[in-house]
């Protein structure tokens, strides 16, 4: 049936002025099919679909699994081909001609963090990031930085944080040592990687710290010292600044720390008594892959600083965590770096440091008195005469350090650890340089 036409507008009454036309917005023409797209046209098509492909990819990896051989097969086979679907959505957005920087910033990253952060499945959250990761530029990665790594908090427990960061952190290592900033010769040009490796530094450290508080007491000892080992060698990577390893180090320091006091509090709470305990009560469980990650966090400084970890406020209290053996391992290291650099101690609290390090040296754990076995310890040099402790005597008292220093001060051997070696390494010095008839090993 034909519609009736519209009815005539009404007429004004007489002496009245006609009513104004309509000034609404007109509807927006269609858009013809044949036009060309834009950018952000083909970003929206494609972030759809990889959010879409992201969500299936999901919902068939948690569907109740099939019971013969051939099923499970081919729905492995389905969840491989959502899953390279995914990653190859994010690889056509990084290719798409007119994607810079500021519409990756703005368009393309929040929309795939918010999927990250929403979708809550491990797999997904591990994938999609290392995807970012490989498939952007890295001055994308420089300049987003911030808003990249603000979502690892976000990230459910399974997720190994560390990956993530180690594989970012090695692509801007990268980056720095590429040239691509500049010319290799100009100085503003290595300034401007300097500024930028520092402002990251500053970004990863902060994270870590974040990481570690979202978890809170449920992150293992092992996480946390891998996390600050991770951030430790990347300081190591862009720069020789002294400072940033003992931020590294003070950081695995304070977290193990609040660790250890959250056990103990957790064991008062139970009605523990600790005062009566022994000092493995309150330890933190350290297990092997923790020690080994602990011990490297105090090989990496001492191989590049030497004697002077021991300016380190917290590197003997980073080591205190370590098993006894473990600390003879790296008080051993600490004494050969000390011989073959043939540096001597320049003051009485660095004499006090060494003291605290090499303490495993030179007794047994529990005990007070030396350990003859360490005392006698060959560096198997096959140098005569004693080992590794006797070498650091006679290196340390060229330096005129002895018990009494003559001017009615402090005892430099008042500490019972530093009477061990006071009594069995140092008792035979006495002021007079290492010469005559006051200087060289009486003992």
């Amino acid at each position: 049936p034909v519609e009736p036409p519209p009815p005539p507008p009404a007429l004004a009454p007489a002496g009245e002025a006609p009513a104004p036309p309509d000034e609404r917005t007109p509807a927006p023409a269609p858009r013809d099919p044949d036009s060309e797209g834009t950018v952000a046209d083909s970003c929206e098509f494609i972030l759809s679909n990889l959010l879409e492909m992201n969500r299936l990819w999901i919902r068939i990896q948690h569907l109740p699994g099939p019971r013969d051989k051939e099923s499970r097969r081919r729905v492995q086979r389905e969840r491989n081909d959502l899953r390279i679907l995914v990653g190859s959505n994010l690889n056509r957005l990084s290719s798409l001609e007119g994607v810079t920087a500021r519409v990756y910033g703005s368009d393309i990253l929040p929309r795939v963090l918010a999927e990250v952060a929403a979708c809550r499945d491990p797999l997904s959250q591990a994938y999609l990031m290392d995807c970012i990761i490989q498939t952007f530029p890295d001055e994308y990665h420089l300049e987003t930085l911030e808003v990249f790594l603000g979502v690892l908090p976000k990230l459910r427990e399974k997720v190994n944080v560390r990956t993530i960061l180690t594989n970012m952190m090695d692509r801007l290592v990268q980056y720095y040592k590429d040239d691509r900033i500049g010319d290799a010769d100009d100085a503003d040009a290595s300034a401007v990687k300097a500024a930028l490796a520092a402002q990251s530094f500053d970004m990863f450290e902060d994270i870590v710290g974040r990481v570690c508080e979202a978890r809170g007491e449920r992150i293992p000892p092992r996480d946390v010292v891998r996390l600050q080992l991770c951030l430790l060698r990347y300081a190591s990577s862009i720069s020789s600044d002294p400072s940033l390893a003992a931020r590294c180090v003070g950081n695995c320091a304070a977290a193990l720390g609040t660790l250890r006091a959250a056990k103990a509090a957790s064991m008062r709470g139970r009605g523990v008594v600790m005062g009566g305990g022994t000092e493995g009560s309150s330890r933190i469980d350290m297990d092997d892959k923790a020690t080994a990650a602990l011990e490297e966090m105090l090989r990496v400084p001492l191989a590049s600083m030497g004697l002077d970890v021991l300016g380190m406020p917290d590197f003997a209290a980073l080591l205190e965590f370590l098993p006894w053996e473990n600390r003879r391992a790296v008080a051993t290291e600490l004494v050969k770096s000390l011989l073959e650099s043939g540096k001597g101690v320049g003051s009485v609290p660095e004499l006090e440091a060494l003291f605290v390090v090499i303490s495993p040296l030179l007794r047994d754990e529990g005990v007070s008195g030396p350990s003859p076995a360490y005392l006698a310890q060959s560096d198997g040099g096959g140098v005569a005469g004693g080992g590794l402790i006797s070498r650091t005597a006679n290196l340390m008292g060229t330096l005129g350090i002895h018990a009494d220093d003559g001017g009615g001060g402090d005892d430099v051997f008042s500490r019972p650890d530093h009477m061990a070696f006071a009594g069995d390494g140092l008792g035979g010095y006495r002021h007079g340089g290492g010469g005559g008839d006051g200087g060289g090993y009486g003992g």
